[in-house]
């Protein structure tokens, strides 16, 4: 495995608004670079920054990054989708994984000091590290954080077959065709916060939403293949969207909203009485997502 050098920098996404990334593990992987002698560079939400091809992104084009956000195929398509294609011999890893850990040591070789990318202007610094943050971050406006939680999908290039099921099924605008007919994610901030109907209805699992909390759709490897979903609006991808949503009462809520507005009520097979979830269980959803 190949070692990180002084030349090369790393990156932290805090995930500050939707709170995907479980604050624990960010602390731990600070503290474990700056026992490295390592001064990382933090930014509220990485995708957020993708959404706004933010200049800042251009850092990871110079030289090698490690970069500690979501999941690697997530951060992997984000970055491309953004125009950022990071420089070689970087790296991703999953904050939400229990092998990171492991995975930064062997990456931390000499314990020399590390200097952050050159991030341009509209960084602004947060407190030092004896108050749990890094020197140098990438920060924004917190009106602009909190107005919208950066939830949007991203294609997997190398899985999507440009079916055009999701174009099909998305009533906000988030998907266009572009000039060679591929599907594009076009208008990120039409996505209706904490719905990934257009992830589950993919035949292919190409779409990701990286702040999900569960795989495959969040970007991790599925511990069973999905059901395949060939029809877009039938009754039976209709059920197994509700079936796929039942977990989450807050995912529940915004697919019903969806389909509310995508069928006619003489259309789509009525929702089945729902569970009322405990108020402690939609409360921590609501924490997790930032609501």
């Amino acid at each position: 495995m190949n070692k990180m050098s002084d030349a090369d920098s790393i990156l932290i996404c805090r995930c500050r608004r939707a709170k995907a990334l479980p604050a624990q593990c960010v602390q731990a992987a600070r503290e474990q670079l700056r026992r490295g002698g390592r001064s990382p560079l933090e930014v509220d939400d990485l995708c957020l920054l993708a959404q706004r091809r933010d200049p800042s992104l251009a850092a990871l084009t110079r030289r090698p990054v490690l970069v500690l956000a979501c999941a690697q195929r997530a951060v992997h398509w984000l970055l491309k989708w953004a125009g950022v294609e990071v420089a070689d011999g970087s790296v991703i890893l999953s904050l939400r994984d229990p092998e990171t850990p492991a995975s930064i040591s062997a990456f931390l070789d000499q314990p020399v000091s590390l200097a952050p990318p050159d991030v341009g202007g509209g960084s602004s610094p947060l407190p030092g590290p004896e108050h749990g943050h890094a020197k140098d971050s990438v920060t924004m406006p917190p009106e602009e954080v909190d107005a919208w939680p950066a939830w949007f999908p991203i294609i997997d290039r190398q899985a999507c077959v440009n079916c055009k099921q999701c174009l099909g099924f998305c009533l906000f605008g988030v998907y266009k065709l572009d000039a060679a007919g591929q599907v594009q994610v076009a208008q990120p901030r039409n996505c209706k916060n904490l719905c990934p109907a257009c992830a589950r209805l993919c035949p292919k699992g190409a779409i990701i939403f990286p702040k999900y909390s569960q795989p495959p759709v969040n970007g991790e490897p599925a511990s069973e293949p999905a059901a395949q979903l060939p029809t877009v609006l039938s009754g039976d991808v209709i059920a197994e969207l509700r079936r796929r949503a039942g977990q989450s009462p807050l995912e529940a809520q915004a697919i019903e909203e969806t389909l509310r507005q995508a069928l006619p009520a003489s259309a789509a097979p009525a929702a089945p009485h729902p569970v009322t979830p405990s108020p402690g269980r939609v409360d921590s959803e609501k924490d997790r997502h930032g609501r």
